[in-house]
């Protein structure tokens, strides 16, 4: 989802006003961890970075390299966690899948 990646202990006495980081490359994890009172701009598939949530762009008022978040985002919200598509110990692919480039992309990357 395209929006920005925040710490949600940064957003929890709204309103928020948040610099705005440089921009989250899709498939390029952050070169850095997240500050506080930071805010990078992230699009739909991108590589969270050390951030919690990620508030939509559509949630934001950004203005002179800042954003103004009104409501508290709590952690966990617009995050999927690395693998978890599939169960510890089961399979990832079924016996005999002829693997493509869709397949492929479901194995973890290293952080």
């Amino acid at each position: 989802m395209d929006g920005y990646a925040v710490r949600s202990v940064d957003t929890a006495a709204p309103p928020a006003t948040l610099t705005v980081g440089a921009r989250v490359v899709t498939g390029t994890p952050a070169s850095r961890a997240l500050a506080p009172g930071e805010a990078l701009p992230i699009s739909t598939g991108g590589v969270v970075p050390r951030a919690d949530a990620v508030v939509q762009l559509e949630r934001v008022v950004e203005s002179d390299g800042r954003i103004r978040i009104d409501a508290p985002v709590p952690a966990g919200t617009n995050v999927r966690d690395r693998g978890g598509d599939v169960r510890a110990g089961g399979p990832v692919l079924a016996a005999g899948v002829l693997l493509g480039a869709a397949q492929v992309a479901r194995w973890p990357r290293p952080a």
